[in-house]
């Protein structure tokens, strides 16, 4: 008999086989330095139990640093960054924002925006301004060396 843990990887490695071929963006597991030796194992092992199980489902793995999604979608150096995720999250997928409601709902928000980061989808710039902010500073320390 299964347990629930056990019965719902179980039913995901199954689901996997049908997608052999797919490509997945994975984010790279690097833990805190003060999680202690267990909290570097557990994340190592994690890291590693997913990108095996994606790899023996025939997919495509393409490990992304957190920091290189979140700089590409201009989140990098957001005041609030659980509530940028969702509503930048909600601009590209607005058929899940029912879903992307409460804060608490920001790891569904990151890994929506890493599945975007991986299609190369795009906020429109009109409608996230943090995006216009961070490029505008960067441009601006690039010509100046001044911040803006």
């Amino acid at each position: 008999m299964f347990s629930n843990r056990c019965w719902c990887l179980t039913l995901i490695l199954w689901c996997l086989c049908f997608l052999a071929g797919t490509t997945a963006f994975i984010e790279k597991s690097s833990p805190f330095p003060t999680d202690g030796k267990l909290g570097w194992w557990s994340t190592g092992f994690s890291y590693g139990l997913w990108i095996a199980a994606l790899v023996a489902s025939e997919f495509s793995v393409v490990p992304v640093a957190s920091q290189t999604w979140k700089s590409y979608f201009g989140l990098t150096r957001s005041a609030s960054p659980k509530d940028d995720s969702r509503r930048a999250a909600t601009i590209l997928f607005p058929d899940k924002a029912l879903s992307l409601k409460l804060k608490k709902h920001h790891g569904r928000a990151e890994a929506l925006l890493l599945a975007a980061y991986g299609k190369g989808l795009v906020l429109p710039s009109e409608k996230f301004s943090k995006t216009q902010r961070v490029l505008k500073q960067e441009t601006n320390l690039a010509l100046t060396g001044m911040p803006d």
